[in-house]
């Protein structure tokens, strides 16, 4: 598969991170592919602000024990993505979760202690996290020149 291939992509992102993640979603749409993106948000951001295209979790959808609720599930099961990319820095148990679950063929994601879920890391190890639009840049680009077999 090459990117040429990819047809449907999933995004995991830090809620911080929105305004560094449009580029790449951006950039993603313009190249066809069918985009949805997903990240979490405790309180005070309000869903309906974002593009249809973002799907922002709140307390209210998760169960007494951060899962998430059916509901929830079927709708993120139901987009059987080609490619799952992980753009989160920040460690949280449903985003372990959503990558451990995920129906997508590949899943990519930045450098993590546990490597286990992903085909394909991308280092960022010395890179700051306010560089996130640097990172998600550097993520297109690999996933352009990258030819999986």
């Amino acid at each position: 598969m090459n990117y040429a291939d990819l047809r449907r992509i999933c995004i995991l992102f830090d809620v911080a991170d929105y305004e560094h993640i449009v580029p790449l979603v951006d950039e993603l749409l313009a190249d066809g592919k069918n985009v949805i993106a997903w990240t979490y948000a405790a309180r005070g951001v309000i869903a309906k602000d974002y593009p249809a295209y973002y799907n922002v979790i709140s307390d209210r959808d998760l169960t007494f024990c951060y899962f998430p609720k059916k509901y929830l599930m079927n709708r993120y099961l139901g987009y059987p993505a080609d490619l799952l990319i992980d753009l989160c820095y920040t460690p949280h148990i449903l985003n372990e979760y959503l990558v451990a679950v995920s129906p997508a063929l590949y899943r990519l994601g930045l450098k993590t202690a546990d490597p286990l879920w992903y085909d394909l890391i991308v280092d960022i190890s010395g890179q700051e996290k306010e560089e996130m639009e640097k990172n998600a840049a550097s993520v297109l680009f690999y996933l352009k020149s990258l030819r999986v077999k």
